[in-house]
């Protein structure tokens, strides 16, 4: 496709954008007038945001052309921008330019022109070191320090260094060896400990031998020098056969005995993160860096190594170990992370207040609100009710964090975890207690929930009510599913994703339960999808699982829903697009999902398809499923094809997914990718087609009436439904009246 120099007017390209998905010859003419236009306000990352460097050199000759052409008196960006088009188009690992040696830590100067020729080179950590250097010397934040803000969890480590109480492992192999002296200087400058690890050679072993007995000759080969501890590591052999090397025990090792605390930074290449995230000691690894294309594969990149308890205390800022084994207070605690949405909270929290349970219970609400946003606070405080105990999040969290925050908080025998837009009907507690003196050993109690669309909701969606089937006040139905039924039926069908017991809306746990994850998974609540990972993880720890047909709670789905918005992220307008987008993904760049070893197979799709398949690699990666699963259970054919199954022509992000999805069919191999090309990216850029803006008709997009399990689905507002709360007392009154006779109850609709 060549674009040269050909322009188009605005309304031609408005015209354009109207066609999805959407083509790089629309990305690169959009820019080339926006930057004639307003270069001042168009910046390198924006330039580049959209220009699918993971698909190889074809679609991005045209992009660098225009984004050099507008840079061209930036010598810094147009470096950078030459070093990543000879790595698309070589499509290999490519030479580092020359860099500058840095003499004088001291000197802004070489400080400054050391960060740049790194940050040119794409040493994005090793930029981010000296950039810190740059902080500390000059007293302030450096002009040219913004870059490294939106670069994911860099202001984790950011902290990690100006605290000073975290040690450094450094493992030097496969990394470039100036970037490694330079980081270890640095490291020493600012009084950290460094561990810095290289590989010593071979080690056999006779038969009966253990590889951990081999710590011991590393560690007395360790030589101090200062702050700075360089220890050796070896590659192990079983005879003639390779059995791995001993660095995981090493690690394992400094932990335990040698750091500060049990945690420490964990600085190496992706080929040494792989290595250790799919060991023995892999659940006590994490990278925390993006893991970037394939051309930067032994570029040095960060993560945690230790105790995700020490990791946590870090990310909510008081010590969380007294948390996980705390004696309980009360018999249940339904949990609440809210974020700005005190409208809908109101009437979830009155759906938690007004319980027919007679025992102890408590309301935590887990207030992840941004910066001065007070609603929620005062809210709570003009209840005045004691049952309700509110909880500041220590810092902008992430959706998942959010979640774990609130279950470390609570203090009941017995969890229910909520939505700010979800209810629970009002003999919720009650039910739940009675299961569980039925069922004491029981983890988890999974119910049918019902589904109620709020008002403004998805459009046609809105005012939906779905009560799934025929019940009767207080009969509820005990049975288990198994392990293999669960799977099955995910994989089966992915409608199912939601049937999983999510541990939220649709499942309660003991508050034990939290120790056995942790214990299990060295992790608590993780992914990139809370609900769908501690599902397929809690599938995997359990052969079954205790269910009651029997409804105790109302799933809502309202404009404020930050999941909803994740997963829904479409428009056509580009500017509210973005607007949601930043809303979204907002945070303090702390604790961000970053995909494992296995998840990295994948593209990352906004969808719940590719939730459930990124769930799955990362049991594996926690070894709650077997590996045997990659090849036994996984058609990676099928799993593509239902996650682009999925990808809707008209989100923003259809072309980025699907580059991305090309990237990524390669690197399985080239068959795979040659099949990839065929029957997904070929057919779906075909199915380019004009995507009008979307107009709110006013029709319903579902069906109201009876179904065949004696459930109704019905249009909410008909009734006077405008909340969740309304919504509990309609279901509440429809269950009651299922149990006598349901024609006493008119469920005529009103006008």
């Amino acid at each position: 496709m060549q674009t040269g120099q050909n322009t188009y007017t605005k309304e031609q390209l408005e015209e354009m954008y109207q066609y999805k998905p959407v083509t790089t010859e629309w990305f690169v003419q959009s820019m080339r007038r926006k930057l004639r236009e307003d270069r001042q306000s168009v910046n390198a990352g924006e330039v580049l945001e959209h220009s699918y460097l993971d698909d190889s050199y074809e679609n991005c000759t045209d992009i660098f052309a225009v984004t050099k052409e507008a840079y061209k008196e930036d010598i810094w960006v147009c470096r950078r921008l030459e070093f990543l088009e000879n790595a698309c188009i070589s499509d290999c690992v490519i030479e580092k330019n020359e860099i500058t040696v840095c003499s004088d830590f001291n000197d802004p100067k070489q400080l400054n022109l050391l960060q740049l020729e790194f940050y040119r080179d794409n040493y994005d950590l090793a930029a981010f070191f000296a950039m810190m250097q740059m902080k500390r010397v000059m007293g302030e934040e450096p002009p040219s320090s913004g870059w490294f803000k939106n670069a994911i969890n860099f202001n984790y480590i950011k902290e990690i260094i100006e605290d000073e109480k975290t040690d450094f492992i450094l493992v030097e192999d496969y990394a470039d060896k100036y970037v490694c002296q330079i980081i270890k200087q640095l490291l020493q400058l600012w009084g950290q400990s460094v561990y810095a690890i290289y590989c010593g050679g071979d080690i056999f072993l006779e038969e009966g031998e253990d590889a951990r007995d081999t710590v011991t000759v590393s560690l007395e080969e360790a030589e101090w020098d200062g702050s700075l501890c360089s220890i050796p590591y070896y590659n192990i052999y079983h005879g003639e056969a390779y059995a791995g090397t001993n660095l995981e025990y090493i690690l394992e090792t400094l932990v335990k005995t040698r750091l500060k605390r049990e945690l420490a930074i964990l600085l190496a290449a992706n080929d040494v993160f792989d290595y250790l995230e799919t060991s023995f000691y892999g659940n006590h690894v994490q990278m925390m860096s993006d893991s970037g294309l394939h051309y930067f594969k032994n570029y040095l990149k960060f993560g945690w190594v230790g105790d995700y308890l020490e990791y946590l205390s870090d990310i909510y800022v008081y010590d969380v170990k007294c948390d996980i084994t705390v004696q309980t207070e009360y018999d249940f605690s339904i949990i609440i992370p809210v974020k700005n949405s005190v409208e809908t909270l109101k009437y979830t929290l009155e759906t938690c207040r007004k319980q027919d349970y007679e025992g102890s219970y408590e309301i935590v609400i887990s207030d992840n609100s941004d910066y001065g946003r007070m609603e929620i606070y005062r809210y709570v405080k003009e209840l005045d009710d004691s049952r309700i105990h509110y909880y500041k999040t220590p810092r902008n969290l992430p959706l998942t964090k959010s979640f774990e925050f609130a279950i470390l908080k609570s203090r009941g025998k017995y969890i229910v975890p909520l939505g700010a837009d979800d209810g629970l009907l009002p003999w919720c507690l009650s039910t739940l207690r009675s299961v569980w003196e039925q069922y004491p050993r029981e983890d988890i109690v999974q119910w049918e929930r019902q589904f109620y669309a709020w008002p403004g909701f998805n459009g046609s969606q809105q005012n939906q009510l779905i009560i799934t089937r025929k019940y009767i006040k207080g009969q509820w139905d005990a049975y288990y599913q198994s392990k293999q039924d669960y799977l099955a039926r995910v994989l089966i069908n992915d409608n199912h994703i939601y049937s999983l017991p999510l541990l939220y809306i649709n499942s309660a746990f003991q508050r034990n339960y939290v120790r056995t994850v942790y214990e299990a998974t060295g992790r608590l609540w993780d992914g990139a999808s809370q609900d769908v990972y501690i599902g397929l993880i809690s599938v995997g720890l359990h052969d079954r699982i205790l269910n009651i047909k029997y409804p105790l709670s109302i799933a809502g789905m309202s404009s404020t829903s930050v999941g909803a918005r994740q997963i829904q992220l479409r428009t056509q307008d580009k500017e509210v697009y973005k607007k949601l987008h930043t809303e979204v993904s907002k945070g303090d760049n702390v604790a961000v999902y970053v995909p494992g070893v296995f998840e990295r197979i994948l593209p990352i799709l906004p969808n719940d398809v590719s939730n459930l398949y990124l769930a799955l690699m990362r049991g594996i990666e926690r070894k709650v499923f077997p590996r045997a699963y990659m090849d036994d259970i996984f058609d990676m054919y099928s799993i593509f094809k239902k996650m682009y199954g999925r990808i809707r022509l008209d989100d923003e992000r259809c072309d980025s997914c699907l580059h991305m999805g090309r990237f990524k069919a390669r690197q399985i191999s080239k068959e795979f990718g040659q099949w990839y090309e065929d029957n997904i990216y070929v057919p779906l850029i075909n199915a380019r087609r004009k995507v009008d803006a979307v107009v709110d008709t006013g029709k319903k997009g579902y069906i109201e009436g009876e179904n065949t399990e004696g459930g109704i689905t019905v249009d909410a507002s008909r009734y006077g439904i405008s909340n969740v709360f309304q919504a509990a007392e309609f279901i509440a009154a429809f269950v009651r009246a299922s149990g006598e006779d349901s024609k006493s109850i008119n469920w005529e609709r009103t006008e």
